[in-house]
Formats: structure tokens, sequence, C-alpha cells
């Protein structure tokens, strides 16, 4: 591998956030029509300040905290539909309170519907929480991006069967879009995990067989070692210590050749 394509493999570091947004937002193109009953929900308790009061009437007759707050989606950030549907579900009790007080509140999900959200939710966030991560700049984060997203493709391919037929659609998009651009977003993060103690290759021979099978994780793996002999050989080559290494032995060889007559 020259060292054009080397260094290629590493500049796509910077889009891994991004990547983890395409992945998201196609999947909620397929978005269940409970999700949108919640946003209406949310608008309907926000509309106006009468209504706030009866919601947090509802919310303390139910024994929770109003201090956590409702919170409404913005539609151009998918991340906002997690908070709104975590923040929704926790105001479950109130939600139903509020159905049978007040005759103009039309919107409340039934109890499959619920669930189905409470479904949704768990998806969004394992995507969540590795935005989140990316977003943190007080420590590294690269080394523990491919276990976040290896268990996040592997919890939606383990329950996509058990889903509805909506559901199992918004996860086979993603995991359509997932396997798109995994192939190329990834060789720089499986370094990482390779070079933490705590991994090695033993995480990335496991994750590598469990998305791809045995034998394509083994030759994809293979292909990780030869990456990684080439940045190592292209590093002792640019290395200021290569040059005092090659006239340090010059010497020692010559003494070696004199003490071998």
């Amino acid at each position: 591998m020259d060292l054009y394509m080397v260094e290629s493999i590493f500049i796509c570091v910077v889009g891994r956030a991004h990547i983890i947004n395409l992945v998201v937002q196609d999947g909620l193109k397929c978005i269940d029509p409970c999700v949108t009953k919640i946003s209406e929900c949310v608008k309907y308790v926000k509309g106006s300040q009468v209504r706030k009061q009866k919601f947090l009437e509802c919310v303390a007759h139910s024994s929770l905290d109003s201090k956590k707050g409702l919170r409404q989606d913005v539609t151009t950030r998918w991340n906002s539909t997690y908070i709104m549907l975590e923040s929704a579900i926790y105001y479950r009790r109130a939600f139903m309170h509020l159905e049978l007080s007040d005759s103009n509140f039309k919107h409340c999900p039934s109890r499959d519907e619920w669930e189905k959200v409470e479904k949704i939710k768990k998806i969004l966030a394992l995507f969540y929480a590795i935005t989140n991560l990316f977003s943190g700049s007080k420590y590294p984060t690269t080394n523990m991006y491919i276990p976040l997203v290896v268990t996040a493709y592997l919890k939606m391919k383990d329950e996509v069967d058990g889903f509805d037929e909506c559901m199992s659609s918004m996860v086979v998009v993603m995991l359509e879009k997932f396997q798109k651009y995994w192939d190329d977003f990834n060789k720089l993060l499986a370094m990482a995990i390779i070079m933490d103690p705590r991994y090695k290759f033993h995480f990335v021979d496991w994750s590598y067989k469990m998305i791809y099978g045995v034998d394509m994780g083994k030759a994809k793996v293979e292909e990780l070692r030869g990456v990684l002999k080439s940045l190592f050989d292209h590093y002792v080559d640019v290395s200021p210590l290569a040059s005092i290494r090659s006239t340090n032995l010059a010497p020692t060889t010559h003494n070696a050749s004199k003490l071998a007559r």
C-alpha cells in the first residue's frame, strides 16, 4: 500500500459524526406515525399557558418531576427527536391524565404506540451516545468509536426481525446506510482500537467477524495488519532516528566483521 493510500485512510476521521447523522436521518425518513403523534402532543401542551398549567397539574397528580421538562423536536435535527421522545416517555402518565381531563386533547398515543415509541427511543439512544462522545473535547474519543458503533449495529441487527413492518423498515434502512459507509470510514478507528491495550486485535477480530462473517472478517483483519505495517514502515522512514540508527549501524557491522576474522 503506497503512502497516498495510507494517508487517505486517515483523513476520513473528520466525517465520523457526520456519517452517524446520515445513518439516523435516513432511518427517520421511515419514521413511524406514533412519533409524529408525540410531537403533536408536545405542541398541544406548549400551545398556550393554560394548557401548560393544566399539564403541570397532571404532572403533579402523577408524582413526576416538573423540572425535567417537556422537549419539542426540531425537524432538521434527529437528536432533538430523541430528546423529545425521552421526555415524553417520562411524562407518559401525565399525558394519560391530560387525556382524561381535557376533552380537546386528541393526540395521546395508545398503549401499543407508547411501546413502539420506547423501541424507537432505544435505537436512537445508541446513536445519541455516540454523537455525544464525539462532541466531547476534554478527552480523546477515537478509541471508543468502534465499540459503540459495533454495539449499535449488532443491536439493530439482532432486533430487526422482532419489530413490526414499519419499525423493521426504519432499521433496515439504517443498517444499509451503516454498511455503505462502514468500509470507507472504519480503518483509522480500528487502528485506534488496536493501539488500545484494553482491546488490541482481539476486539477488532471479533467485531469484524460479527459484521462480515468469519471468512471475510478474517480477511479484513489481515488487511488491517497490512495497513498497520505500512504505517509503521512509513514512520521508520521519516523518523529522525532513522539516520542516527544508520550512522551507528555501519561501524557496528564493521566491528563485527573484524571480530569474525
